[in-house]
């Protein structure tokens, strides 16, 4: 998506191409100014593209990505290099995305016939069950001089083993090459394994928000039953029926669901200050209507899952240091990236 400045983003949450007027003139308790912190909340207005879940859209200039570890062996009878992230979270894992992104191995030195067998894992002092278990590819090797690269589908963490994880913690992946004749070369390197609930702002991963938004929560149905009391007074009916309706009930819909979450959200909070270049931890829905508050991505993800479970598409747009959402009046026929970087996409969508 191209530059998208603070005027912009304020345009964007006041009107979200121009619905937001319309959600005015229907929610007149909804307010269009981002609140402070000690303002109500505004969860933001949800839009999304497809029928398997919430596109996230990411801004230009992206969050910087997060480091890429390359580490290295010494060179011996063969050079390991292992590429992997050096953050990782249990979005990532459940969602199968790799960890070690590829192994490299490359002969200085040792045999040239006979197969080799790559050994990967990660492992921490956190708990019992280690991040990833011993995994192992089979090559063939390689001549004097050349390398093989392998790929990191293969290596990929245990969500179970995350789950539970509150806090960062530290791990270390090692990779071990073993020849035909048990000789071995061995490259060890440090990785963070981040809570269960951390959001990675890293623009190759944007598409893990989508992860974050849960439409089968127990609490969305405390705040859609709400959103049903509100329409029945304003429209004579309670019907939280998508598209079923048209474009127009969509918007009353949407109209609904913003103002019964509003009812139960006081606070505003900022992000942390390492938000653009970690992210945050994400709260659950339960959390945010507890504790009445919630930061622009907590807010735009309580939305968004609201709207799903009301049957609208929702989408989440991530631009620079702020987070929104937005619906779709009406489902389009087209499907999309999971993550949508050109803005003029997103213009077709909204046509």
């Amino acid at each position: 998506m191209s530059d998208v400045g603070k005027s912009d983003v304020g345009r964007a949450d006041e009107s979200t191409f121009g619905m937001v007027d319309k959600l005015d003139e229907f929610a007149k308790g909804a307010e269009t100014e981002q609140p402070d912190a000690t303002e109500p909340a505004e969860p933001g207005i949800p839009i999304s593209s497809d029928q398997s879940g919430p596109a996230v859209l990411g801004d230009s200039p992206p969050a910087p990505s997060e480091r890429d570890e390359q580490e290295e062996s010494p060179t011996g009878r063969y050079a390991v290099s292992v590429d992997h992230r050096d953050r990782v979270c249990y979005a990532l894992a459940y969602n199968k995305v790799p960890t070690v992104r590829g192994i490299t191995v490359r002969n200085d030195g040792g045999p040239t016939t006979g197969q080799l067998t790559i050994t990967t894992q990660i492992t921490w002092t956190a708990a019992s069950t280690q991040p990833m278990a011993p995994t192992e590819v089979v090559i063939d090797a390689p001549a004097r001089g050349q390398s093989v690269v392998v790929g990191g589908e293969s290596f990929r963490l245990s969500d179970a083993a995350l789950v539970d994880l509150t806090e960062e913690a530290p791990a270390v992946v090692t990779v071990v090459v073993t020849d035909a004749e048990g000789n071995t070369d061995s490259v060890s390197s440090d990785i963070a394994i981040m809570a269960r609930n951390q959001w990675l702002n890293s623009d190759d991963i944007y598409s893990i928000t989508a992860a974050f938004v849960q439409p089968n929560h127990p609490a969305v149905n405390d705040v859609l039953r709400d959103a049903g009391g509100i329409l029945q007074k304003r429209t004579g009916s309670s019907s939280l029926g998508g598209y079923q309706s048209g474009p127009e009930r969509v918007v009353e819909i949407a109209a609904g669901i913003f103002e019964a979450l509003q009812n139960r959200i006081d606070r505003y909070i900022n992000p942390p200050a390492s938000f653009a270049t970690e992210g945050q931890k994400l709260r659950p829905l339960d959390e945010v209507l507890e504790t009445r508050q919630g930061t622009c991505l907590d807010l735009a993800c309580a939305y968004a899952s609201c709207l799903e479970q009301a049957g609208i598409d929702a989408f989440i747009v991530l631009v620079h240091g702020h987070a929104f959402t937005g619906f779709l009046t009406a489902q389009k026929g087209q499907s999309h990236e999971a993550v949508i970087k050109d803005f003029t996409t997103l213009v077709t969508m909204r046509e």
